[in-house]
């Protein structure tokens, strides 16, 4: 078979020139069937969204669970850091829903937050310590 082989899947249109479903970050390559010559589309995870879909995985759940424990042994002296608090508990929600860009991106965000507080009161302890 030559040419621009289109077919079509339960999610919309395929076409193996233009690497899968449309943004789907799908590759399509193709592999003769086990009936014959016709090519059939196998579906390849995209390396790259695999390598940074795992990396934020692994980075947030090593960082959640410091924070965590950061924002509940100093809020009680440092009532400033209750915003922290709030943005640990979404991280860990956001992680637990399997959104891990979002919840490494709140983590970040904690502790821009953190920081930011900690140039008005330098007494408020270091959370990467």
């Amino acid at each position: 078979m030559t040419g621009n082989w289109q077919g079509s899947y339960p999610g919309g249109q395929f076409d193996t020139l233009s690497a899968g479903p449309q943004g789907s970050g799908y590759a399509a390559p193709s592999a003769p069937s086990p009936g014959g010559d016709i090519l059939m589309p196998q579906y390849a995870i995209d390396a790259e969204a695999e390598a940074s879909t795992s990396f934020m995985r692994e980075v947030t759940k090593c960082i959640i669970p410091q924070l965590s424990a950061y924002v509940i042994k100093h809020r009680p002296s440092y009532p400033q850091l209750g915003r922290a608090v709030e943005m640990a508990t979404r991280a860990a929600d956001l992680y637990a829903k399997g959104n891990y860009a979002s919840a490494f991106n709140q983590v970040y965000q904690a502790y821009r937050q953190i920081e930011g507080i900690r140039v008005q009161h330098p007494n408020i302890p270091d959370p990467s310590v």
